[in-house]
């Protein structure tokens, strides 16, 4: 899935899953700035992410890796 400015996601980082909308995204998808309402291992309500060779997104702060999942 590319991901578009105003996408509804669940943003699962670490052992924590919160709701998340995708403020800023790049033409390709790959590089993505989110907004939660939220404090997630320091990010506090937002985390911007890029997507690494394997297609992974990973936190551009820490490189741990995020999981997206859309909202249905």
């Amino acid at each position: 899935m590319i991901w578009r400015t105003g996408d509804q996601c669940w943003l699962r980082y670490l052992d924590r899953t919160v709701r998340a909308e995708v403020s800023l995204a790049s033409g390709n998808g790959r590089s993505l700035m989110l907004r939660f309402e939220a404090v997630v291992d320091g990010h506090v309500g937002s985390m911007p992410v890029l997507m690494d060779a394997d297609g992974v997104f990973r936190s551009l702060v820490t490189e741990e890796e995020v999981t997206l999942c859309p909202v249905t």
